[in-house]
């Protein structure tokens, strides 16, 4: 609806659609990740994930707050899972905060009673 003549305001994915020519960005981040480094990139993303998970599964039993890391971890992937479907979940600070602690933990050599 127009008010004295004045266009409706553009959002601003309008304004980027209209200033660069290109279409409105994927809200999806696999999608990000196809249209960015392709099937290998995708791949790489998904086995990163894999890895951590594998190795808090290793640790899960050497202490009951490693056990707690590893569930802790297993709720975060698949809420961060659930939400990259709508968003691109990576440009979100706590994500990444997050993201480098369950790497950290990973480690054996934090959890072994020799060190």
């Amino acid at each position: 609806m127009e008010r004295y003549g004045h266009p409706k305001p553009l959002n601003p994915e309008q304004l980027l659609e209209y200033s660069t020519g290109q279409a409105f960005q994927p809200k999806s981040l696999s999608i990000i990740y196809l249209d960015a480094f392709g099937l290998i990139g995708l791949v790489i993303a998904i086995y990163f994930f894999y890895k951590i998970y594998k190795n808090l599964k290793n640790i899960k039993n050497i202490s009951k707050f490693s056990s707690y890391v590893f569930y802790s971890f297993t709720i975060f992937l698949i809420s961060f899972l659930l939400e990259s479907f709508n968003s691109s979940s990576f440009s979100i600070l706590w994500m990444w905060v997050l993201i480098g602690f369950f790497v950290s933990s990973a480690n054996k050599r934090i959890w072994s009673k020799d060190v």
